[in-house]
């Protein structure tokens, strides 16, 4: 069997017997030659441009933003800190609680992070409202998102942004349960919501308060993380 590839990382050959009814198979595969006992089903998986028996590992989880309501999720509040970040972090989730009620026509709980359970992070999607000050769950996750928060600023991998009222949207594996997704909004103040048709937010996004008022013109970074959930430091 010749097989020549362009552009992929891993196949899989479906063998009938009845046209190979032969024992043993050889397989040429972009010149690479395979010698095997028959069999129905054969993968294949490129690794530093050779080819070896195998399955690709395909990511599970994967954004945008979105995705991370398109299974079972809950909203969860901050309840620590100031007393204007608590009442932020609390009116975000109400508000979109009612927001998911008035456009998808659905109900979701809300939370306070002193009552997410070890069952809730198994069997729910946690959408985070309140940066690691305010949110208990956003504080245990923050050190293993790549975009992170400490001292009030926004950290773009290893590069510090400057402005302290910048506000970040991030969806990621949960660290607590990478099979689940983890959405975190870090300052709810003017956040962009994914919850209509047409939005079009990536894995995160970064943005100052003008952003009510001036749209896109308030954004200061925003992308998609790469296969294995890394920034891209070929975006802006």
């Amino acid at each position: 069997i010749y097989v020549k590839t362009k552009n992929i990382k891993g196949l899989t050959l479906f063998l009938s017997r009845n046209l190979l009814p032969y024992n043993r198979i050889i397989i040429d595969l972009d010149n690479q030659i395979f010698r095997f006992p028959f069999r129905a089903e054969i993968s294949f998986k490129k690794e530093k441009r050779r080819w070896k028996l195998g399955r690709i590992r395909h990511r599970n989880l994967y954004g945008p933003i979105k995705r991370a309501y398109f299974s079972p999720f809950v909203l969860v509040y901050g309840t620590t800190g100031d007393t204007l970040a608590k009442d932020r972090a609390y009116r975000g989730a109400i508000l979109q609680a009612w927001e998911w009620w008035s456009r998808s026509n659905g109900y979701v709980e809300v939370l306070p992070d002193t009552e997410v359970t070890a069952s809730i992070i198994k069997n729910y999607n946690l959408i985070l409202f309140g940066g690691p000050r305010t949110n208990l769950i956003t504080k245990k996750v923050n050190p293993s998102l790549p975009i992170n928060i400490k001292d009030d600023h926004i950290y773009l991998g290893d590069d510090q942004l400057d402005d302290p009222d910048l506000s970040l949207i991030e969806v990621y594996p949960n660290p607590l349960n990478p099979k689940k997704l983890l959405l975190l909004y870090s300052v709810t103040m003017a956040y962009l919501s994914p919850l209509y048709s047409g939005s079009g937010l990536p894995d995160f996004i970064i943005y100052d308060a003008s952003v009510s008022k001036r749209g896109w013109d308030g954004v200061i970074s925003a992308g998609f993380f790469d296969q294995e959930w890394k920034l891209n430091r070929d975006q802006p």
